[in-house]
């Protein structure tokens, strides 16, 4: 999934959109955590998560997203409730965007699918000007740091930053078994097109190496038209105490935390691979209140 306009081709875009439609089912988990007021739903996309809320909700939110052409299409999804919406156009790696509104406005603040986008990219971005994979690991954590903390300061006393995204998995070893050529020939192409270095044993039905590279090339392999896009990002790249070691010293009660598999991911993955363990879950969902 990308957040750039430039870096999708128009069937691409059409690919992605539908992917985001696909979990549409899983993102309305969100809704059983909104407290009542205002939301605030940072890249929006095409609308997949706004057309979970009743038109009463709707009414009270703000969706924003750096795309052009997704901001249309969720505009387009949401048919005659559209009007409902402000829609902003904002590049979330731009502090700037945060001038669009005043501190402590929203009671909800949404980032739906979005958070690993954004450190993908800061971490590209830091990758072509240090050269050097730590350093870029390092600035974009700073990156993704100082955007929290400011988000943070968007919420009223007593509202709520919800985040469902990709979850990082176990600092431990794997034994991928291959069930078919086809799969086993993507995972060379990952190994060869992935922006940092993996390292694996061969063997003769499969692989063994780290379970968060794993997870990488678990939660992509399946993508054909958005390939060279989707493999530059970096899905599981932080979980639950990651978060809130970025927040600091925040005044917060952590309402909910939860990582599961998705459900239609997991049968894709039974198709094509045998693990030595679980499966990783590919998902999580953080709800976090401000308590002061």
């Amino acid at each position: 999934m990308s957040i750039l306009n430039n870096l999708h081709t128009d069937h691409g875009l059409e690919t992605y959109a539908q992917g985001m439609c696909n979990s549409a089912g899983d993102k309305s988990r969100i809704n059983h955590h909104l407290v009542t007021g205002t939301i605030l739903e940072l890249g929006c996309g095409n609308g997949a998560y706004l057309q979970t809320l009743p038109a009463d909700r709707l009414a009270q939110t703000t969706a924003v997203d750096m795309n052009a052409n997704l901001l249309l299409k969720a505009q387009a999804n949401l048919r005659e409730l559209a009007r409902l919406v402000t829609f902003k156009r904002a590049n979330m790696l731009r502090y700037d965007f945060l001038d669009l509104f005043q501190d402590e406005s929203f009671d909800n603040i949404v980032l739906c699918s979005v958070l690993h986008e954004l450190y993908s990219e800061a971490r590209t971005e830091a990758l072509a000007e240090h050269k050097d994979e730590m350093a870029a690991e390092h600035n974009a954590r700073k990156v993704i740091t100082f955007l929290l903390e400011n988000i943070w300061d968007l919420l009223a006393v007593g509202g709520r930053l919800i985040i469902r995204d990709g979850c990082k998995a176990p600092d431990d070893d794997v034994t991928i078994r291959f069930k078919n050529a086809e799969v086993r020939q993507v995972f060379a192409k990952f190994v060869d097109d992935h922006p940092w270095f993996i390292t694996y044993t061969e063997l003769d039905y499969g692989v063994t190496l780290n379970l968060q590279d794993a997870y990488e090339f678990l939660t992509k392999y399946f993508y054909t038209e958005n390939w060279d896009v989707e493999v530059l990002e970096r899905f599981g790249w932080c979980n639950y105490n990651d978060i809130i070691a970025m927040l600091g010293a925040k005044q917060l009660q952590t309402i909910e935390v939860d990582s599961y598999l998705i459900p239609w991911l997991g049968s894709k993955w039974a198709q094509d691979f045998k693990l030595s363990g679980k499966y990783p879950d590919s998902t999580m969902l953080v709800v976090i209140q401000k308590t002061g």
